[in-house]
């Protein structure tokens, strides 16, 4: 049993691993408030995986995590999807590897196996091999794995779980606590395997290959598509998730991870249906990606398996592809929306061990040291960690019941228009549940073959339901017919949206259901009658929030609650970015209720009249409340006057920066090539042969300041010169990351052009073509040598000769001319990239003086910072994660006059890009996005953007810093 709710990471394990610099880390994370860490091989690993230095950096990771007192959790791949070995299990025979699917009129030239043929014989197809009309064959895929084959499990767990035990089992269920299973999927939009046709003969008694040419003509659903993905789910979720669930359990261990496309029903044939294999996992868990919120549906599936289960945790890999500007408050407003839909335990996407090379674009933002604002970060993983707490005590108490609707999707299988029009409906379903404050589980078809029904109540497993919702479906499986039948002559209150279904799965291809079905209430799927129909059935809130002005539900709220023995604890997350919310809160019977501040481990008591109780609700905001036995007197904190000061002088603590992301090369001293991105030269380089190659860089100067440097990645360069003169680096100097090397060049620096080189050894350089592979080798992709972006650092501003567009959200520079000219001492309020501070990362900082005016005071700042830091005479106040937040500086005051210093912490968002993406502000960061070409982080930015992503103008963010305002409570 877990016994903490402190975060974890995953911990990218992509350079060149060596035990001195995993102690180090594994401190850093100890103190950063982290409960422990994810063992993850990724992308620009530089020792072998699994290899003796792996092995021995392993046990020096668990050696240090039992001393510092932080968990590890392993990880089961190299790179991911898992399932693979990092190549050993597809290598151990075709029998072990992925085959996909294919109907088709042709057959390709090879590299295929030909399952069957079908002639058209009186209008219907017939196997055959005379007048062939249509093909099933399958493609072998050597990189990837079948995984409805269970000697593919077995191998490997014989070539990852066993070792690990072999080597480490005497740690299992102390200082190991579980490992990670990461995207292991099928094939589409068909996996086929020996295993399955087996399979499909036991359950229906028939040889599919007679039937598989159903599968060609995807917008039709049928009775044997309803037999092949249900039979392809039964194989997965037997073959690998109970297999590996049952190893762990059987070896101390948690099984966690999550699957691929968990998002939807549309994409659910990548995982089986992911609520068929969370049971298996003792902690299921999701991947939740972006600086957004995601469809409930992602959410709920597995925190209704969590609920229904009685498991401790629910797990999400979280914060991946938020890019580097990210802030605490935004952050915040991602883990809250989780948080009140059930889930418990984070792993942050990602802790990188190095960012050299093409690793610093892996999905930022990353929770390292390598953030400006990594020393301030416990703060919030302290609040992360009483959130979850808060959300776990007790049992959710969640009394209705929406059938997922599994035999439709099983007989819809794949993107079939009907699947998306259905999939479409059950989102819209969930999401007007959440916004009329219903308390539901989703429930699996699979579920309710054998419920039990009584007093009025549906019991699956340990979930207790008094109205059942049936979305919109075509079909049902016969089970759930029964059970709907059974549920409503029990007295529950028994729906259907939109639409009454026509058939169950047994019946796909004959009679309809009967008349009888269509006596069960129907609505349609719409918010308002939704919200009418709880009503007309007396549907009890345990709390219910509505608007001050016309007593009606808040619609951008989320509210969650649990329960135990003594005490009700819930949860109210508003999804609005923008709308502070004066509301009323209806408790069904609480006397008495406090606030909790998880940031501040505080509870306060509200004023609750008659269960009623008032509360302002800030943007983007999570509150969380606790029952108490009796009511309390509550703080009244509305009485305020109101001090505004706007800082006249602002320093930067930290060094400015320019990037250098654009560079000319040459090949064996022949001409140089025009100037080009050095993302597009990592790549070009690849595709001509040389010996040594040189990367010129270009810099401005106007004027030149005192102290310059170069910061440069220098582990893979043969030399280094600026200006013609040949410069070397400390190897113990670094900026950064430990592999970005800093070099004082003031001495060298010139005004006008400045000229740095940097050659490499390109010998036997060679970069294996990974285009169109399967992600299986993309993902675990990085050049040998990596020329990158340098970086000029010191105390100058940053000139920029170009046209400015300034953008709600971001700065678009048009023929940017950028040029180094002294600094000043002291910038101006409001933005400060465009006063000199383009490429910025770090601290700016301002001050002023207060004299205490009353008994409680607060302070507020407007900024875009990641954080502000509140320092008062000196001693560290608190930190603000956004302007909507007031932080209670009261104990720090004295009666005399106050020194505030209020600390910026801005992010490497304007030092590492991305710079060239037609966005300007990517909220979901990925590889491509960087690279300027269209991967699936643009199909979520906007799905009809532009082919060409990449732009020559620059972008960058705002650094602003606003008004700072003083609260004096005078009630």
């Amino acid at each position: 049993m877990l016994t903490d709710y402190k975060p974890l990471t995953f911990w990218s394990w992509n350079g060149r691993i060596n035990e001195e610099e995993v102690i180090s880390q594994i401190n850093d994370f100890a103190e950063r408030g982290f409960g422990g860490f994810f063992i993850h091989a990724r992308a620009g690993l530089l020792i072998e995986y699994m290899g003796e230095k792996w092995f021995d950096c392993v046990k020096t990771a668990i050696e240090t995590a039992q001393k510092v007192g932080i968990e590890v959790w392993l990880y089961d791949e190299d790179g991911w999807p898992s399932g693979f070995a990092g190549g050993k299990v597809p290598s151990a025979g075709l029998e072990y590897c992925m085959k996909k699917l294919v109907i088709s009129k042709s057959l390709p030239e090879d590299n295929y196996t030909l399952l069957c043929s079908y002639s058209l014989k009186n209008g219907e197809y017939v196997v055959g091999d005379s007048d062939v009309e249509l093909y099933a064959y399958y493609v072998t895929d050597l990189h990837y794995v079948d995984l409805l084959n269970p000697k593919t499990t077995d191998k490997f767990i014989e070539n990852v779980h066993e070792v690990y035990k072999e080597k480490f089992g005497e740690y299992f269920g102390s200082v190991i606590k579980g490992i990670f299973t990461d995207e292991p999927q099928l094939t589409q939009p068909y996996a086929y395997s020996e295993s399955l046709r087996e399979k499909f003969s036991d359950l229906y008694g028939y040889d599919m290959l007679d039937r598989l040419y159903e599968l060609y003509d995807n917008e039709k659903s049928s009775l044997f598509r309803y037999q092949y993905n249900k039979a392809c789910s039964i194989l997965m979720h037997e073959n690998f998730t109970k297999k590996i669930g049952e190893w762990c359990e059987k070896n101390n261990l948690f099984f966690t991870g999550h699957f691929a496309g968990e998002d939807g029903l549309c994409s659910s044939f990548f995982n089986g249906i992911v609520t068929r294999g969370y049971p298996h996992m003792q902690i299921p868990g999701i991947d939740f990606l972006g600086r957004r919120l995601t469809s409930p549906v992602l959410v709920k599936q597995v925190s209704s398996i969590k609920n229904q289960y009685r498991k401790q945790f629910a797990l999400s890999e979280t914060f991946g592809c938020s890019g580097w500007n990210v802030s605490m408050e935004q952050l915040a407003y991602i883990w809250g929306y989780q948080s009140v839909l059930g889930i418990n335990k984070p792993c942050y996407h990602l802790s990188s061990y190095t960012i050299k090379g093409i690793r610093k674009r892996d999905y930022p933002p990353f929770f390292s040291y390598q953030e400006p604002w990594w020393d301030k970060f416990k703060s919030f993983n302290e609040w992360c960690e009483r959130v979850n707490a808060h959300n776990s005590k007790g049992h959710s108490i969640n009394d209705v019941a929406v059938i997922m609707p599994c035999a439709t999707t099983f007989a819809n299988f794949c993107y079939s228009i009907n699947l998306r029009n259905i999939s479409t409906s059950f989102r819209s379903l969930i999401q007007s549940l959440c916004e009329i404050q219903v308390n539901f589980d989703l429930v699996d078809e699979n579920e309710l073959v054998n419920p039990i029904i009584e007093k009025g109540v549906a019991k699956i497993k340990y979930g207790r339901y008094k109205t059942i919702i049936l979305p919109e479906v075509d079909f049902i499986e016969e089970s759930t017919l029964k059970f709907l039948e059974k549920a409503k002559e029990e007295g529950l209150n028994v729906v259907f949206i939109n639409s009454h279904p026509n058939v169950t799965v047994n019946n796909l291809c004959s009679k309809p259901i009967s008349s009888e079905i269509q006596q069960f209430n129907l609505i349609f799927n719409r918010c308002e009658l939704i919200y009418k129909y709880f009503n007309a059935i007396n549907y009890q809130r345990p709390l219910q929030i509505v608007s001050a002005i016309d007593n009606e539900p808040i619609r951008n709220l989320i509210i969650s609650t649990r329960e135990d023995d003594e005490k009700r604890y819930y949860a109210i997350f508003n999804k609005s970015t923008s709308n502070i919310t004066n509301c009323i809160l209806k408790f069904k019977d609480e006397q008495g209720v406090s606030v909790f501040d998880a940031k501040n481990n505080i509870y306060t008591p509200i004023a609750v009249k008659n269960n009623i109780a008032s509360l302002v609700l800030n943007p983007m905001s999570l509150i969380l409340l606790c029952s108490e036995n009796k009511a309390k007197d509550g703080i009244d904190e509305n009485g305020y006057n109101c001090s505004v000061y706007y800082p006249e002088m602002i320093t930067n603590k930290d060094d400015n920066v320019l990037t250098l992301d654009y560079a000319t090369y040459s090949f064996d001293g022949e001409e140089f090539s025009p100037m080009l991105p050095i993302t597009h030269i990592q790549k070009e380089i690849y595709d001509k042969k040389g010996k040594e190659l040189t990367v010129r860089y270009y810099f401005n100067v106007s004027s030149c300041p005192q102290k310059i440097n170069l910061c440069i990645e220098c582990e893979d360069a043969k030399s280094i010169s600026i200006n013609g003169k040949e410069i070397r680096y400390d190897d113990n100097i670094w900026w950064l990351d430990k592999c970005i090397k800093k070099i004082d060049v003031s001495k060298h620096v010139k005004k006008g052009i400045n000229t740095v080189c940097v050659v490499y050894d390109m010998y036997n350089k060679n970069v294996n073509d990974i285009d169109g592979k399967f992600e299986t080798e993309r993902n675990r992709f990085f050049y040998p040598t990596e020329p990158e972006s340098i970086y000029v650092v010191g105390d100058f501003l940053i000139k920029n000769s170009g046209i400015i567009h300034e953008n709600t959200n971001y700065i678009r520079v048009e023929n940017s001319s950028f040029f180094i000219e002294k600094s000043k001492k002291h910038y101006k309020c409001g933005d400060l990239t465009t006063q000199g501070f383009w490429f910025y990362r770090g601290t700016f900082s301002s001050k002023f003086l207060l004299k205490k005016q009353a008994r409680r005071v607060f302070i507020q700042v407007e900024t875009n910072s990641v954080m502000t830091e509140i320092v008062i005479n000196g001693k560290k106040a608190g930190l603000i994660y956004g302007c909507y937040e007031k932080l209670d500086i009261t104990r720090f005051l004295t009666k005399k006059v106050n020194e505030i210093c209020v600390n910026y912490l801005f992010s490497n968002r304007n030092t590492l890009g991305p710079h060239h993406h037609y966005f300007g502000e990517p909220t979901f960061v990925g590889v491509n996005v960087f690279n300027g070409r269209k991967g699936f982080e643009d199909g979520l930015l906007n799905p009809f953007g532009p082919e060409k992503t990449w732009i020559d103008d620059y972008t960058f963010v705002y650094n602003k810093v606003g008004a700072i305002k003083v609260y004096n409570c005078i009630t």
